[in-house]
């Protein structure tokens, strides 16, 4: 952390530097602090620092806290060079944040020159603890692997098992290459502990299973929501593996159940730009056949690796076994390594994806009457359609992010189904809404939407993202009713 200064109420122009602090971590039971633990630097003397020399402020006000007596430090002791502070109690809720610094005068200095100052916004890693009073009062939070010279990493890469399904795409199992002389030694997947990365460092789960073979650390996890920012800590009381912990970053490759037929594509339209797309081609399948194009949310679309914007269920569900038995399709997945989140996909993009479906029509393998556009988020800008609206026989839209009303009337004859969802955002349902109410205005009686409800979403997944507008992108990619309902259209051909 950085190396601060702290200006005390009262002492004017007087100000102390901080003292620099590698990390804080914190015990807790039921969103309140029980232990708060620093390291410092080893031969930092704390002097004769007391509970008494402490106030929490807090940050809201800049003011101590009140309203209970409870809310001081209790004890302060340290060992090594790491400095551990009972604020039994400290709630800890809604973001609120504070500050626990050493009194406004000189007596409460460390080293005579530095004031002590902790801010729980800086919390970088949380475990619970028990509510019993000795464990609160004994019981120490673990390191956290901040410098990898003090805990060297034992595994060379990590590698995460996933696949999408109705809550996006979730991990499987996470495989750590420690190589062939690593032994257990007692590692267990309890051991194991995620943690949000966020300004609550929520919770997220925890290892259900874990085996050794040919130098791979396989943990077995469920329903891991692998998209999220997160770290595992090996820990639990009384033993760690702190260089066995990582997080979202250091995951080398995601592995996603059905991916494997989507071939690595490329086009140079110009010679300042080369679009990158993936494309799925059926096996054994009559020629020519219909084409899907699919484009993700931003968040998916955007990069330059040619593999994220599979992470998704709307191209995987096209592509998926049972649904290609019923309607073989190519599926074309373009990605988007420069996102303009306020203005979308270029005409350029959309250029450098019907030259690959023209070649495509002119190889013979694609039916030129029978290609489908479906977008979502970001990546489904309606406008996109308003350049060449011909050149769709039908789409599927899940909450455009914005649109020009008038413009609608350049669609009255592409069919269009959009779906949104009752919890997201009003103004993203308001805009699917007034897009349908304009559709019909200009004539297009070809036009549907559907709005799940939030006993809908209920049913379907839980309350998991109820509120995330991509949700009805979830229900919708997973109806066949509806990726079906595509297949029934046919225009001129291109």
């Amino acid at each position: 952390m950085k190396d601060q200064s702290w200006e005390f109420p009262g002492y004017g122009e007087t100000r102390y530097p901080e003292l620099p602090i590698e990390y804080v971590a914190a015990a807790v039971t039921e969103n309140t602090i029980k232990t708060i633990r620093i390291r410092i630097k080893n031969g930092v003397s704390v002097g004769t620092l007391s509970p008494a020399d402490f106030e929490i402020m807090d940050d809201r006000y800049n003011s101590p806290v009140s309203g209970s007596t409870e809310y001081r430090v209790h004890q302060i002791w340290r060992e090594d060079d790491i400095l551990t502070l009972n604020v039994a109690g400290l709630p800890y809720l809604n973001g609120t944040t504070y500050t626990i610094r050493t009194k406004n005068y000189p007596g409460c200095l460390v080293d005579g020159k530095h004031a002590l100052v902790i801010r729980t916004r800086d919390i970088v890693f949380f475990d619970e603890c028990e509510e019993e009073a000795d464990t609160i009062t004994r019981y120490k939070p673990p390191l956290l692997i901040t410098e990898r010279k003090t805990f060297p990493r034992e595994y060379r890469s990590v590698t995460a098992e996933c696949y999408v399904g109705i809550k996006g795409m979730m991990a499987e199992r996470f495989i750590l290459d420690v190589g062939e002389d690593f032994r257990l030694d007692g590692l267990t997947a309890d051991c194991f502990t995620a943690y949000a990365i966020d300004e609550r460092n929520r919770t997220m789960g925890s290892g259900r299973g874990l085996s050794l073979k040919d130098g791979k650390l396989i943990l077995e996890v469920k329903d891991f929501p692998v998209t999220t920012k997160f770290r595992f800590v090996c820990f639990k009381r009384g033993f760690y593996r702190l260089g066995l912990g990582f997080t979202y970053r250091e995951i080398t490759e995601h592995k996603v159940e059905g991916t494997e037929g989507f071939a690595a594509g490329t086009y140079q339209l110009s010679d300042d730009f080369t679009l990158l797309y993936r494309l799925y081609e059926p096996k054994d399948a009559e020629r020519p056949l219909p084409l899907v194009l699919t484009i993700g949310a931003g968040g998916v679309i955007s990069g330059d690796n040619n593999i994220t914007q599979l992470w998704s269920i709307q191209p995987l569900g096209f592509a998926a076994e049972s649904f290609q038995k019923k309607h073989p399709c190519y599926v074309l997945v373009p990605q988007n390594k420069n996102v303009d989140f306020n203005g979308g996909w270029s005409r350029r993009h959309m250029d450098g994806c019907k030259a690959v479906i023209r070649r495509l029509i002119a190889e013979g393998k694609v039916d030129g009457s029978r290609v489908y556009f479906c977008g979502e988020g970001l990546g489904n800008r309606i406008s996109l359609l308003f350049r060449e609206p011909e050149f769709f026989a039908a789409a599927m839209l899940t909450i455009p992010v914005w649109c020009d009303y008038e413009m609608l009337s350049t669609l009255k004859d592409l069919p269009i189904w959009l779906t949104s969802n009752a919890g997201e955002q009003l103004r993203m349902l308001e805009r699917s809404r007034m897009i349908y109410q304009h559709l019909v205005k200009y004539g297009n009686t070809q036009s549907r939407y559907t709005e799940y409800t939030l006993d809908e979403i209920e049913e379907m997944g839980g309350m998991y993202c109820s509120r995330d507008y991509h949700f009805a992108n979830m229900l919708s990619y997973n109806d066949d009713e509806k990726r079906s309902w595509l297949f029934e259209h046919a225009r001129k051909e291109h």
